[in-house]
């Protein structure tokens, strides 16, 4: 026992020795780089990998994973290669991220010259690009690259250079004994063939025979030689693969850090350089096979953002021959099948379809890559019907319920692609009737219902279907700006037709007897719906204004029932039964909602007692519920009909308004979506109907325009004539005839600025419904010219300031300084916003002196601070806005390692005004990333209250504004060298 115990006191007694040692060798200062040596070599390099950088290493692979995860592939595009990639918000992840790089930056503070500060370096500069910091990553993986590059590896390292010296002495030292040995064999050999060739000599000397006719060779015979063994070139090689030990090895991130570092040059848009980078790695010889399919992978995705297909094919191929994972090569197989079908290569896309559902991806790629299976066989002939018939049997698979979407859009493709517009339009409203949530899919059928009304010059359809698009769109998706340019263009003649569309509806309406009002209204309150041949699949689209229907096309079937659509039958005539009866079936109806109210469909309903599975309605109920219904009635009858005209000047009222809509319709169609046919008619039928309108000069021109433009110079002859006979005193008669004139007019204010200055006149005179009016209006014909966009617009933010309230007025504003920065309505409207924030001074000019007491500096490249100033805020304010603020750094600015307080700066004046420092940022371009983040999450930095503004200012500035006792002098500075 007593021998027991004096072991395990001595076992303790040794680790404890041991660990002292350890301690004491490991926590040595650094005298010179790379002088890690025997147990402290050892400590720092088990340190560094398993301890922060394993944890890091860990949470990038999460990450990664998530990121992965959550993005959802678009099937009806390229796929992204690296899915990680695609996604757009990566707030989510960046907690993570940062973490991240804390735990690496420590790794390489605490442990700087172990053999894992590459990697470390390497996780850091990963991070940042998955944060989609890329220009803070693209710095500092070329720090990286070029501090840990293989060239530099053994000037660094010390204990590599004496290994590899070492090495390099001992091969020279074997080469040397190798040599001698060849020259001894080579000797005896030598010695060997004499033998052999004297021994010849003799017997054909006994023979007789003569050795005149034998070579030198035959004579003296020639001794057999090796062909010496190639010396590899790579000595260096062999080291900077390996800076481990033969039993822990360990090889440089080098080459793979190049590969990622060309994946940030890829998102930076620099791909000639990302081109070269992976080049070089490419034809490295250390470049290890493991990461080669990362490379090729990394070049097809720079070839796909470079529209380079060609490329990108021959890319994938070998990215999928040095790939290891099935999911990653179904992947990369399935891309290649999409690639292949751009490019109207179905044999080769169904090859590698075949190939990616080989591999067993998810469902979701197995079911899009059979229905693409079948859409290249349409392409290679295959006729329409045939795939259509293919496609719906893949629908009716129950696996592939949630797919329908997609299946809907891809028959509607194919139908458009077959000229069958009617079938297309259904299946289409299909896809976007689905229960499906992808957006994606359904931003698609929309778009293309949209082009469909385009083309067939439904510009009121097409604007509300590319309204809808538009919706659907995600801020990086290419049609966007299409998709933007066509809802802009098309929603004046939208409103146009609507306003044309509803007045006349008014206006039948108007001559309608009591009885058929009513019926209208009972139509309109339960909401009844009628299908068109025009639109058999979806009903259609009425939006209520005033309470009438503003579908262009319901008023007509109101006054001509004769186009009522009855059912036909399946022989094709139609039907005589009285339900298909759409007239009769809404007579019948009323009748019986006038009596009986409007009731859920069930069985006994006119009994006053049904059986005890029924509900308990009595007669009497029924009775009351009769009469409310009547009662109600008229009141239902005045809601909906309100807007009809009772009397002639209401009647002459909405003649006008319709007049006036249909020449801005013309002027939209010429100037909008240069339609001058349909300009030209839309003119005509105005002069058709309104002949004695006030526009009529105006009519005479554009139309002169439109038959310029359609290359009818008889109808331009006409129109001019009848402009220089009716109207000859008139702006447009002197423009056509009068080159003088023409050429002062060239020089004066266009119609758009005589409006502006007409709602600027309206609202100077307190007229600001009418001003808001004009504005609005003015917006959706002003595209090029940005000066006087920006001053509608600013006059637009005064009106809504007059009636809609501070919250409103202060968006209307933040708005003029997102789009017209650099702009002096930019300028007026930060004033207006400091101002709404409290500033008491934003308006106020400085003078001289003031100017020359401040000492304000442009110091780029100095210490920086972050002033945030609050304008009146009530009490304890400040300490909220400091936890806020707090909780703002720790989420998005965790790793700048900011420091804030409270600071007093004016003390002299009367204004409540308080303010916070945040310190500190090498220069103001830190500032500055700080400073924009802030003001685009305004909400989130101080929640609550918006009277508050923030300032870079450097340190010496800083002092000077304590010394002025005032920021209102630094805010002339900031606004010249900071936001400009």
């Amino acid at each position: 026992m007593y021998k027991k115990n004096n072991l395990l006191s001595f076992n303790g007694s040794a680790f404890k020795i041991l660990f002292v040692f350890l301690v004491i060798f490991s926590c040595v200062s650094q005298k010179k780089k790379g002088e890690y040596k025997g147990l402290r070599k050892f400590y720092h390099n088990t340190t560094a990998k398993y301890n922060a950088y394993f944890n890091a290493n860990e949470l990038l692979n999460l990450t990664l994973d998530k990121l992965n995860s959550a993005y959802k592939d678009n099937y009806s595009k390229i796929l992204p290669v690296f899915p990680y990639e695609a996604i757009e918000d990566v707030n989510s992840e960046k907690p993570n991220l940062d973490k991240a790089i804390e735990k690496v930056a420590s790794d390489i503070s605490l442990h700087r010259y172990s053999r894992w500060a590459d990697d470390c370096y390497f996780l850091l500069s990963k991070s940042q690009y998955l944060k989609k910091d890329y220009e803070t990553a693209e710095n500092s993986f070329e720090f990286m690259l070029n501090e840990y590059q293989p060239s530099k590896i053994l000037e660094n390292n010390k204990s590599l250079k004496e290994k590899n010296s070492k090495r390099i002495k001992k091969e020279k030292e074997e080469k040397k004994k190798d040599a001698k040995k060849e020259a001894q064999k080579r000797a005896k050999e030598k010695q060997k063939a004499r033998e052999k060739a004297r021994n010849a000599l003799k017997k054909n000397a006994k023979k007789g025979n003569t050795n005149k006719d034998l070579s030198p060779s035959e004579i003296y015979g020639t001794p057999k030689t090796e062909k010496p063994k190639e010396e590899k070139k790579a000595d260096e090689l062999k080291v900077i693969t390996n800076v481990g030990t033969k039993l822990v090895p360990h090889r440089p991130i080098f080459w793979e850090a190049s590969i990622w570092s060309a994946k940030n040059l890829i998102k930076r848009g620099k791909f000639y350089e990302a081109e070269y980078k992976l080049l070089e790695i490419e034809n490295d010889p250390a470049t290890h096979e493991k990461i080669k399919g990362e490379l090729h992978a990394t070049k097809a995705n720079l070839y796909l953002h470079s529209d380079n297909i060609d490329k990108a094919i021959t890319e994938l191929k070998k990215a999928i021959e040095f790939t290891k994972k099935k999911k990653t090569k179904a992947r990369y197989c399935y891309i290649l099948g999409q690639l292949y079908q751009k490019v109207n290569r179905p044999v080769s896309s169904d090859e590698y379809y075949n190939k990616a559902l080989s591999y067993h991806p998810n469902y979701d790629m197995t079911f899009h890559a059979k229905m693409n299976l079948l859409i290249n066989k349409s392409l290679q002939g295959e006729s329409g019907d045939n795939l259509i018939s293919s496609l719906e049997k893949l629908g009716k698979d129950p696996k592939n319920a949630e797919y329908l979407t997609e299946i809907y859009l891809t028959i509607g493709k194919v139908q458009l692609n077959d000229k069958k517009i009617d079938d297309a339009i259904i299946s289409l409203n299909k896809c976007i009737q689905s229960a499906s949530t992808n957006s994606q899919i359904k931003s698609e059928a929309y778009y293309l219902l949209g082009d469909i009304n385009f083309d067939q010059a439904k510009f009121q359809n097409a604007k509300y279907y590319y309204d809808s698009t538009l919706s659907l769109l995600t801020k990086s998706d290419e049609r966007r700006p299409v998709v933007t340019k066509l809802v802009n263009n098309l929603k004046d003649i939208a409103d146009q037709i609507e306003i044309i569309n509803l007045q006349d509806s008014l206006i039948r309406i108007s001559s309608m007897s009591l009885k058929e009002k009513r019926a209208l209204a009972l139509q309109l309150k339960n909401k009844n719906k009628i299908i068109t041949p025009e639109n058999p699949m979806n009903p259609e689209i009425s939006g209520m204004e005033g309470g009438i229907i503003r579908s262009p096309d319901f008023m007509n079937r109101v006054n001509q029932r004769e186009n009522i659509v009855e059912r036909p039958t399946s022989s094709g005539g139609k039907s005589t039964f009285f339900a298909y009866d759409i007239k009769a079936s809404n007579r019948g109806r009323s009748y019986f909602e006038q009596n009986w109210g409007n009731r859920e469909l069930e069985d006994n309903w006119r009994r006053s007692k049904k059986s005890s599975s029924g509900s308990a309605i009595s007669t009497i109920e029924n009775d009351v519920d009769s009469s409310n219904t009547n009662a109600s009635l008229e009141e239902d009858l005045a809601e909906v009909l309100k807007g009809i005209p009772e009397n002639d000047d209401q009647l002459k009222e909405a003649h006008k308004k319709i007049m006036e809509a249909m020449y801005q319709l013309g002027v939209a169609y010429r100037d909008r979506i240069e339609a001058y046919l349909r300009s030209k008619k839309t003119f005509d039928e105005l002069l058709a109907k309104y002949p004695n309108t006030d526009r009529y000069a105006d009519v005479l021109y554009y139309q002169y325009l439109n038959c310029l433009d359609l290359n009818d110079k008889e109808c331009a002859d006409k129109n001019s004539e009848l402009l220089r006979t009716r109207f000859a005193d008139s702006y447009y008669s002197k423009l056509l005839n009068d080159p003088e004139f023409a050429k002062n007019q060239a020089n004066k204010k266009d119609e758009m600025e005589l409006a502006y200055e007409k709602a600027y006149q309206l609202f100077d005179s307190g007229k600001i419904e009418e001003c808001h009016t004009i504005t609005q209006a003015l917006k959706t014909k002003l595209n090029a010219n940005k000066s006087l966009r920006a001053k509608t617009d600013m006059l637009s933010a005064f009106c809504i300031g007059k009636t809609s309230g501070k919250e409103s007025y202060m968006a209307a504003l933040k708005d003029i300084v997102a789009n017209y920065p650099g702009t002096p309505q930019e300028s007026k409207a930060k004033e207006m916003l400091r101002f709404l924030r409290g500033d008491n001074e934003a308006f106020e000019s400085l003078t001289i002196n003031e100017v020359q007491a401040a000492e304000f500096k442009a110091e780029d490249d100095k210490l920086h601070y972050m002033l945030i100033v609050f304008f009146n805020p009530p009490t304890k304010q400040v300490d909220k806005a400091k936890i806020s603020i707090s909780d703002y750094h720790q989420k998005y600015n965790k790793l700048d390692n900011l420091k804030m307080t409270s600071v007093e700066i004016n003390t002299e004046n009367n204004n409540n005004i308080s303010a916070i420092l945040i310190r500190k940022y090498d220069d103001k371009a830190q500032s500055l990333k700080y400073y924009k983040a802030v003001s685009n999450n305004r909400d989130e930095y101080v929640p609550g209250f918006q009277g508050y503004e923030i300032y870079p200012v450097s340190q010496n500035n800083y002092r000077e504004i304590l010394r002025l006792k005032s920021v209102k002098e630094y805010q002339a500075f900031f606004k010249k060298n900071y936001e400009n």
